[in-house]
C-alpha cells in the first residue's frame, strides 16, 4: 500500500514539473521590451527589411561599326524607258524618196524614168483631220525615141508645193493609218536634155498646178513617227500649153520615207 502511494506521488510530481517548464517557455516577453517596440513602431512579427542591394554594374558596350558591303564590279545594264509623246498641234518633218511617172497614154515614143523627190513638211492640228503643207524638190524624167534622133532623156527639176488635208486613224501616241488629198503647184527651175541644161525661153511660163492624193502608215518611233507613204500627183494644166502638150499624160508616183517630230510642250 505504501509503495502504491509512492508511485502515484512520483508520477504527480513529474507531471507538475513538466507543466511548470512548459509555462516558463511560453511566458510573455519582457514588459520593457514590449513598450520599446511599441514606441519605435517595431513589429516583432514582421521580418526585418533587407538593405537594398546595388544592381550589378553592366559594362557599356561600344556601338559596333558596320562596314558597308562592297558589291563586286559588274556591268550596269541600262533599262530603256518609254519615251513620252509630246501632245502638240505642230509637227515638223523631212521626207525623201523616188519619183516615177506612170504613163496614161499608149505612146511607144515615150517611156518613164525614175528620179528623186525630197523636202520638208509641217503638220498642223491634233485631231483626226490635219493640215499638211510641204515644200519639195523633184526631178521628173522621160525618155523619147523618134525616127532618126535616137533616144533622148528629158528631165525637169521643179519646186513642188502641196497643200494637203491629212485624215488619220489611230491614237496620236501610237501607230496610225492616214490619207492625204489636196492641190499642189509647181515651178520649173531647170530642164536638161541628155544631161545638158536647156535654157527656158523668155516667154515660157514655168508654173503648173494639179491634184495630189496618197495613203501612208505612221509608225511610232521615239518622240515622233516614221511615215511610209505612197502618193500620186496628176498635172491638170500648165501655163505653157506647148510644154504641156510635149509630154504624155501621166501620174507622178512618189514612194517616200519621212519622219515627223512634235514641237511644243508635253
Amino acid at each position: 500500500m505504501n509503495q502504491f502511494w509512492r508511485l502515484t506521488l512520483s508520477s504527480l510530481t513529474l507531471t507538475l514539473s513538466s507543466l511548470a517548464l512548459a509555462q516558463g517557455q511560453t511566458a510573455p516577453p519582457n514588459r520593457q521590451q514590449d513598450l520599446y517596440d511599441r514606441y519605435y513602431g517595431v513589429d516583432p512579427r514582421r521580418p526585418a527589411a533587407k538593405p537594398p542591394t546595388k544592381a550589378a554594374r553592366v559594362p557599356r558596350q561600344r556601338p559596333r561599326v558596320v562596314q558597308p558591303l562592297v558589291e563586286a564590279d559588274r556591268p550596269m545594264v541600262a533599262v530603256s524607258q518609254p519615251t513620252a509623246y509630246r501632245t502638240t498641234n505642230v509637227q515638223i518633218g523631212a521626207r525623201g524618196g523616188v519619183l516615177t511617172p506612170v504613163l496614161l497614154d499608149k505612146n511607144a515614143s515615150f517611156s518613164a524614168g525614175t528620179d528623186f523627190v525630197g523636202g520638208v513638211m509641217l503638220v498642223l492640228g491634233s485631231g483626226w483631220i490635219q493640215f499638211q503643207p510641204e515644200v519639195n524638190y523633184s526631178r521628173t524624167a522621160f525618155r523619147s525615141r523618134f525616127l532618126g534622133t535616137g533616144v533622148r532623156r528629158a528631165a525637169t527639176d521643179q519646186v513642188v508645193v502641196p497643200m494637203l488635208a491629212r485624215f488619220s486613224l489611230g491614237h496620236a501616241a501610237g501607230n496610225q493609218v492616214y490619207a492625204l488629198v489636196g492641190p499642189y503647184s509647181a515651178y520649173g527651175t531647170s530642164t536638161s536634155l541628155n544631161g545638158q541644161k536647156v535654157r527656158f525661153d523668155p516667154d515660157e511660163q514655168r508654173l503648173s498646178y494639179g491634184a495630189a492624193a496618197g495613203v501612208g502608215v505612221a509608225i511610232r518611233t521615239g518622240p515622233g513617227h516614221i511615215n511610209l507613204e505612197l502618193r500620186g500627183r496628176y498635172q491638170l494644166s500648165a501655163t505653157n500649153q506647148a510644154a504641156f502638150e510635149s509630154r504624155p499624160s501621166s501620174i507622178y508616183t512618189e514612194a517616200t520615207l519621212s519622219y515627223l517630230y512634235p514641237l511644243g510642250r508635253r
